[in-house]
C-alpha cells in the first residue's frame, strides 16, 4: 500500500511540474505579453473628474499625485507600492463614481503593433450607502511603450 501511495504521489509530481503556464506567452494574435507590478494602498482623489470607466497612462510622480492619494492602512502590507518613475510608469485603470462596489483585475498587458492593451476585468457588487471608485494601478517597465487601449470584459 506504501509503494502505492507513493507512485501515485510520484505521478502527480511528475504531472504537475509539466504543466506550462501560458501567461507570458505571445498569443496567436501577434501580441506578446508585457510583465506588470500591481500598485496597492492608493486610493483615486475626490476631486478627479472624469466620469467613466477608462485607462490612463502616468510618466510623472506629479501627474500620479494629480490622481491618486495614499492610502497606508495598519500591519507589514500597509504601506502603499513604492513608484519609481525614472525606470516606470503607471498604467490606471479607473472606474466611474458608483453605489455598488466595483472590483477591477487585470487579465492582461499585451504589446503588437505599437499598442499596449489591457484587458481588464469589471465587477460590480451589491450597492452600498456611498459612493466610491475603483482603480487597477500597473507599474510598467519604460522599455514597454506604445499607444494605450483599455479593453473592459
Amino acid at each position: 500500500m506504501k509503494s502505492l501511495t507513493h507512485s501515485v504521489f510520484l505521478a502527480l509530481t511528475v504531472f504537475l511540474c509539466s504543466c506550462e503556464s501560458n501567461k507570458d506567452k505571445p498569443s496567436g494574435n501577434d501580441k506578446a505579453g508585457i510583465p506588470f507590478t500591481l500598485a496597492t494602498n492608493y486610493f483615486v482623489r475626490n476631486d478627479y473628474g472624469d466620469s467613466v470607466t477608462h485607462l490612463r497612462k502616468l510618466e510623472s510622480r506629479e501627474a500620479f499625485e494629480q490622481l491618486f492619494g495614499m492610502a497606508a492602512t495598519m500591519g507589514p502590507k500597509g504601506k502603499p507600492t513604492s513608484i519609481n518613475f525614472d525606470t516606470h510608469y503607471v498604467l490606471a485603470c479607473i472606474s466611474n463614481n458608483s453605489d455598488k462596489s466595483i472590483e477591477l483585475q487585470a487579465a492582461s498587458l499585451a504589446a503588437g503593433q505599437g499598442n499596449i492593451l489591457l484587458t481588464c476585468i469589471r465587477k460590480e457588487g451589491p450597492v452600498q450607502s456611498f459612493t466610491s471608485r475603483a482603480a487597477l494601478i500597473l507599474l510598467v517597465d519604460k522599455q514597454y511603450q506604445g499607444s494605450t487601449q483599455l479593453q473592459l470584459r
